[in-house]
């Protein structure tokens, strides 16, 4: 077996740029955003024909020329809690053409240099699955709980997380 060097190996696809890194995903898209105004940095090639919008066009737009402005709105809420589990995944719905949408899982995940990435997949379902909210909220909770040092403060979090509920 070759002995590899993992965190080399991390590293090296940390700073993978973002146009290798589009070519991965034939059948979603790719979206780099710079907070807080979410504008358009970079686009994968796929997202024309995913979101039906020219690459070219999406570029230096925010994510509300795209999106329609309630939803950029959850997703802004969302992502003020700085933590990424609450949102992930989540439902994106797109206009194509009319009163044609187009729907996706969104995953953000936040690289190296403090940008944004959104990436898009063709959503199996169109309907919200009520169980993900709840377990995103949990798992939230139990990592908060977990990083507590002293009983006051675990108490203070279940409280402020049950309320949440």
């Amino acid at each position: 077996m070759l002995g590899i060097d993992l965190p080399a190996q991390q590293t090296k696809l940390d700073h993978e740029p973002i146009h290798v890194i589009g070519q991965i995903q034939p059948h979603g898209g790719l979206l780099v955003l710079e907070e807080p105004e979410l504008k358009i940095l970079q686009v994968s090639n796929n997202t024309s024909r995913v979101l039906g919008i020219p690459a070219e066009a999406m570029l230096e737009k925010t994510l509300e020329d795209v999106l329609d402005p309630f939803q950029v709105e959850r997703i802004k809420a969302g992502l003020s809690e700085e933590n990424l589990d609450l949102i992930n995944p989540t439902k994106i719905w797109a206009r194509k053409k009319g009163d044609d949408y187009a729907v996706f899982d969104g995953v953000f995940h936040r690289n190296s240099d403090g940008c944004l990435i959104l990436e898009l997949e063709p959503a199996v379902s169109r309907e919200t699955i009520p169980f993900l909210s709840f377990y995103h909220l949990a798992r939230a909770s139990i990592n908060q709980l977990q990083q507590t040092s002293n009983l006051r403060d675990f108490c203070q979090i279940i409280v402020k997380e049950v309320r949440k509920v």
